[in-house]
């Protein structure tokens, strides 16, 4: 009778789950968060998670050092409405990094075929006449993906997970999808946008943020774009700062 008892106040010890075992491969801002994350939503002793990186924490925050000063070669920007990133800010008491007064020209490698006015009048209508409505076409364009791709946080937030990058991208707007097969070019032409402001505007922001040209898909025109506008900061001291904290929070 006791052997019978023993076994069966043991025998439920036997199905315990173990703790799962969790790889992250890569150590740069998505493999921290993504981390970070994990480790919030386990508890300190509910996963163990490794993360593999054979280079340095940060990835492609990275920085460099000219002269004797330092600057952020890669990811230099963060977006107003990047919600993980501004979370960060506040929960790990980081400050953001006033912008100078620096401003903005494009140069067709002869002339420069468009300055900023350090007036924005001036600018606006510097832009008008260049491109008519054009801008402000693609300002509301862009806003209408910012707020698809914000749908991505409440899905998160109700424990919505998925199996490729595909089924991501198609539970914000099935949009997303379609513009994995056209090329930056041809999606904004069909949008209703001119060679001019294609060639120039977008170009110069595929150029600059991701040494593209219009050849990629148009998602990453529209986000390239998205990374040019208006509301963009960065953290003081670098964005990499972001990486090394997430990492060793966890």
């Amino acid at each position: 009778l006791l052997i019978i008892v023993l076994i069966m106040l043991l025998s439920p010890l036997c199905f315990l789950k173990k703790p799962p075992k969790i790889a992250v491969i890569g150590g740069g801002i998505g493999g921290t968060s993504a981390s970070y994350f994990l480790y919030e939503l386990f508890g300190p002793k509910g996963a163990q998670i490794d993360l593999y990186e054979p280079n340095k924490i940060g990835g492609r925050l990275s920085v460099i050092e000219v002269n004797g000063r330092n600057y952020e070669a890669g990811g230099s920007i963060i977006h107003g409405r990047n919600k993980y990133m501004v979370d960060f800010l506040k929960h790990f008491g980081l400050k953001k990094r006033e912008n100078g007064n620096s401003r903005f020209g494009l140069y067709d490698g002869k002339d420069f075929i468009l300055t900023e006015s350090k007036w924005e009048l001036i600018t606006l209508i510097k832009l008008a006449w260049r491109y008519g409505f054009g801008p402000l076409k693609l300002q509301n364009y862009i806003d209408d993906l910012l707020n698809k791709f914000e749908r991505i946080y409440l899905l998160q937030d109700n424990g919505k997970t998925f199996l490729s990058v595909t089924d991501l991208l198609n539970a914000m707007s099935p949009d997303f999808v379609q513009e994995l097969h056209v090329t930056a070019k041809d999606g904004f032409i069909g949008n209703g946008f001119s060679e001019r402001i294609i060639d120039e505007l977008i170009t110069a922001t595929l150029t600059a943020n991701y040494g593209q040209s219009t050849i990629v898909h148009e998602f990453v025109g529209s986000v390239s774009v998205a990374g040019a506008g208006g509301g963009l900061w960065s953290i003081h001291g670098g964005n990499r700062i972001c990486s090394t904290i997430s990492f060793a929070a966890f």
